[in-house]
C-alpha cells in the first residue's frame, strides 16, 4: 500500500492536501434550477441539443419554440456549466459563454451557489468525476445519470483562493487550445473553398501554382463528362435490427448520424454492435457517405475518426472503382455543391417516404478533369491537408499539457496558493 505524504489525506474520491474538502455536487452548486413552463411566450429560443457542443463551446440554433423538441426545457445562464447526463464518458461538457441559451435535458446545468463554475467545469474532465461517471453507468444499456446521481457527485473542494487560481491557470491553456482550433477550422474552410474551386473550374493548377481561371466554361470544356457510377460505387449498408444494437462494440453509423450542418458524422445517439460483418460494410476515415431515405435524403457527410465504424442499411457509402482514374478527395467538394444537390431532388420519388436508390445516385453526370489535373489538384490538396496535419499535432501538445496541468492541481498534487 502506497505511503500518503504528509499534508494530504485518504478520501472517497482519492488523495487530497488535508486542507481540502470533499462535499457533495449539490452543495456547493444549483442544478437544473429553472425550466420553461406553461407561461413561456417567446416565439424564437436558442436551443443546445447534445450535438451542439464540439470540444467545449456551444453552437446553439435558433428555431421557433412551437417546434422546438419538448426536451427543450432547461434555462441557462451566461456562466453556468452543461454537463451531458447520456454517455457522460464522451464529456461533452461546457461553459455557457451567451445569454438565453434554452438546453435539452439531455444536460443538467449546474448554476453559482458557492464555488468557481471553471473550477467546477474542469472537474468534470478530470480522473476524480470519470471514475464516478464509469461508476454509476457500467453495465447499462442506456448510460446515462439520473438528477439525483448528478446531485450526488462527490468533489475534493479546495479554499476558494485556491479554485480561483486553479481556474486561471487551465482558462489559460484553454484559451491557447481554442486560439489553435479555430485556426485548424479556419484551414479546413480554406480547404474547402480551395477543393470547391478547383473541381467547379474556377481555379487551376500550372506549375505547381494556382491560379484563377479567367473563363471558367472555357476551361470546363477540356473535362470528361462520365456518369458517377462510372468512378464511384455507392455501397448500401448492412441491415442490422435494431435488437441487436449494444451499449459498446464497434459503432454503426445511421441516417440521424449525418450531420447536413457540418457535413461531418457525429457520435449523438450512436449504437454498437459487438459481432464482426463483412468488410465491405466498415467505414473508415475519410469515407463519404449520403442518406438515402427519409426527411433527410441526399444529405451527404464525411467520416472524420481513426475509429472503425459500420454502415446501416439506407444509408450510402461512396466507395472509388478506380484510384487510377478518380481522386476520392474530389468527391466531398462535388457532394457538396448546389448541382449535385439539385439533381439528388431531381431524382427523388414523390411518394410519402422520400427515398434515393443506389444506382440513380450512380447515374448522375458529372465533370471531371484529366488524371493530371487531378493529380496536380491532389498535390495542392496534399499540402493543405500537411499543413493542418502539423497544427492538429500542435493541438493534441496543448491538450496533453492541460491533461497534466489538470492532474497535478485537481489533486492538490501541485498547490498554486500556499497552504
Amino acid at each position: 500500500m502506497n505511503k500518503i505524504k504528509q499534508g494530504y489525506k485518504q478520501t472517497v474520491v482519492g488523495v487530497i492536501p488535508e486542507d481540502w474538502e470533499v462535499k457533495s455536487l449539490k452543495s456547493q452548486v444549483s442544478v437544473d434550477k429553472e425550466n420553461l413552463n406553461s407561461t413561456f411566450s417567446d416565439e424564437y429560443i436558442n436551443y443546445v441539443s447534445l450535438s451542439d457542443i464540439n470540444n467545449g463551446k456551444i453552437y446553439p440554433k435558433k428555431i421557433r419554440f412551437k417546434e422546438a423538441p419538448s426536451r427543450a426545457k432547461r434555462i441557462t445562464k451566461k456562466g453556468d456549466v452543461l454537463l451531458a447526463t447520456v454517455r457522460p464518458n464522451l464529456k461533452n461538457f461546457a461553459i455557457v459563454d451567451k445569454e438565453n441559451i434554452i438546453a435539452s435535458t439531455g444536460f443538467a446545468v449546474l448554476g453559482y451557489k458557492k464555488m468557481d463554475l471553471v473550477y467546477l467545469y474542469n472537474f468534470l474532465y478530470s480522473h476524480f468525476a470519470e471514475k464516478q461517471y464509469f461508476a454509476l453507468t457500467v453495465g447499462s444499456n442506456y448510460p446515462a445519470l439520473n438528477s439525483n446521481d448528478v446531485k450526488n457527485l462527490k468533489l475534493p473542494i479546495p479554499p476558494l483562493p485556491e479554485q480561483k487560481a486553479i481556474a486561471d491557470c487551465l482558462s489559460t491553456w484553454d484559451k491557447g487550445i481554442e486560439k489553435l482550433s479555430a485556426l485548424i477550422a479556419s484551414k479546413k474552410e480554406q480547404k474547402k473553398g480551395l477543393m470547391q474551386g478547383l473541381f467547379s473550374g474556377e481555379l487551376k493548377v500550372e506549375n505547381g501554382e494556382l491560379v484563377k481561371v479567367e473563363d471558367e466554361k472555357l476551361w470546363l470544356k477540356g473535362w470528361k463528362e462520365v456518369k458517377l457510377g462510372e468512378v464511384i460505387k455507392v455501397q448500401g449498408g448492412y441491415a442490422f435490427k435494431s435488437d441487436e444494437f449494444k451499449n459498446k462494440g464497434i459503432p454503426i453509423v445511421r441516417i440521424s448520424n449525418l450531420d447536413a450542418l457540418t457535413g461531418l458524422v457525429n457520435f449523438e445517439g450512436i449504437v454498437y454492435y459487438d459481432e464482426i460483418v463483412e468488410d465491405q460494410f466498415e467505414i473508415h476515415y475519410g469515407d463519404i457517405m449520403i442518406a438515402m431515405s427519409g426527411a433527410t435524403t441526399g444529405k451527404t457527410a464525411i467520416y472524420t475518426s481513426k475509429e472503425v465504424a459500420y454502415l446501416n442499411q439506407r444509408v450510402g457509402l461512396f466507395r472509388n472503382r478506380n484510384k487510377n482514374k478518380f481522386h476520392y478527395p474530389l468527391l466531398y467538394s462535388l457532394v457538396k455543391t448546389k448541382y449535385f444537390n439539385n439533381e439528388i431532388n431531381k431524382l427523388l420519388s414523390t411518394g410519402a417516404q422520400p427515398n434515393i436508390s443506389s444506382s440513380e445516385i450512380e447515374s448522375i453526370l458529372i465533370k471531371i478533369p484529366s488524371l493530371e489535373e487531378q493529380t496536380a489538384i491532389a498535390e495542392v490538396l496534399t499540402t493543405a491537408d500537411k499543413e493542418i496535419e502539423l497544427l492538429e499535432k500542435q493541438l493534441t501538445q496543448l491538450e496533453l499539457q492541460k491533461k497534466g496541468l489538470m492532474q497535478v492541481l485537481l489533486t492538490g498534487e501541485k498547490r498554486l496558493v500556499e497552504s
